[in-house]
């Protein structure tokens, strides 16, 4: 979360205290709705909750809407509604806006070798649109390589694993000869925050002479 979102609940903690009538307290205190006290040391204001070490050495946190009352060592601070803090919707807000670029590029390594060229889509449905050439190896009746372009479409905007259907063609030489192949695939794409993803995939389709299949297991760097 963005430090400046800190400021305005200190700032108003730190002018509550200021105005208080003093009154020593050994430790901090927040009296909760339903009765507990929170007694410790009140160390963080974030996440729209209050953070507290306990004088048992353990860390809790309360919500602002469950304190009724807090007090701080030295002096008296009176509760503070929800209300009268500036503080963003706790319960809706989702961090910081997604910075990747809308077009990104990149290149797999292993059964594939290929560039590929991405389109991150606003879409809550599908991800991404990948355009990809490269080299794959494909299983006919015998195996040769193949030289193939073609498209990925990966569902699944928010999650960390896309389900993803593709469609490739291009010359792939089996037995010596010279073959035109198209398949479709799916597969799923394995994608942790970073640059670096996983696909698993298998692609089938035909060289116009034989059923053949091109599997696709490989590492992704994508920026």
């Amino acid at each position: 979360m963005p430090r400046f979102l800190l400021l305005p609940p200190l700032a108003l903690l730190a002018a509550c205290i200021a105005s208080a009538s003093a009154e020593e307290l050994e430790h901090d205190v927040i009296t909760l709705n339903s009765g507990e006290r929170l007694v410790g040391e009140l160390v963080d204001v974030r996440d729209g909750r209050y953070w507290m070490l306990l004088t048992d050495g353990r860390m809790v946190s309360a919500e602002f809407r469950s304190a009724t009352r807090v007090e701080m060592a030295g002096a008296s601070v009176q509760p503070i509604a929800i209300s009268d803090l500036p503080l963003p919707d706790w319960d809706n807000y989702d961090g910081p806006a997604d910075t990747k670029r809308p077009i990104a590029g990149g290149f797999d390594f292993g059964l594939n070798q290929a560039a590929r060229i991405r389109f991150r889509t606003n879409s809550p449905a599908v991800a991404h649109i990948d355009l990809k050439a490269g080299g794959s190896l494909v299983f006919g009746s015998g195996v040769g390589p193949a030289l193939l372009t073609g498209v990925d479409v990966a569902f699944f905007h928010d999650a960390p694993v896309h389900l993803t259907l593709s469609a490739v063609l291009g010359p792939a030489i089996i037995w010596g000869s010279l073959y035109p192949f198209v398949g479709a695939g799916t597969g799923l794409q394995i994608d942790p925050k970073g640059p670096v993803e996983v696909h698993i995939g298998l692609t089938a389709g035909t060289t116009f002479s034989y059923f053949a299949v091109s599997p696709d297991l490989s590492l992704s760097w994508v920026w």
